[in-house]
């Protein structure tokens, strides 16, 4: 009997993600992990196991799967998102501007533009209250023509 191709065992994780069983998924992620041609194929792979945690909640293991995928591709913008949105729900803000920062320091925003335009909203409720945080939300907004409307 011939194995499954990488392809329809890809598919498969992809519909157990799409139908909440995130462990399932990453069961069939893991083990195709090895199995990749190329970084392309490792970057989905990677991307997909660190959804599927952050979908469990398990955030740390979520953001190692994340800084990979940045290891393959720097770009991947989801990815950054991914790893800020951890830090948020890990309640390690400082850590989660940091990656923000870091990203939007050499990448202009496209996801991160929704982001960007809550943090100006934290910041005229004095949630954010620090003034090299706030200067740095500042500028990254309007490098990314982000304001607050009204």
């Amino acid at each position: 009997m011939e194995k499954e191709s990488l392809k329809e065992l890809f598919n498969q994780a992809k519909d157990l993600h799409n139908s909440n069983d995130f462990i399932k998924s990453n069961e069939i992620l893991l083990d195709l992990l090895d199995r990749c041609k190329n970084d392309e194929q490792k970057e989905a792979v990677l991307m997909l196991i660190s959804g599927n945690y952050y979908k469990l909640e398990n955030y740390k293991t979520s953001i190692f799967y994340a800084k990979k995928v940045l290891g393959i591709n720097k770009d991947e913008e989801l990815a950054s998102l991914g790893i800020y949105l951890c830090y948020v729900f890990l309640k390690e803000y400082g850590l989660a501007l940091k990656e923000i920062f870091r990203f939007l320091k050499d990448h202009e925003a496209v996801i991160y533009k929704d982001t960007l335009e809550e943090l100006l909203l934290e910041i005229e409720k004095g949630n954010i209250q620090d003034d090299r945080e706030v200067k740095t939300i500042q500028y990254l907004a309007e490098k990314n023509k982000v304001k607050l409307e009204g």
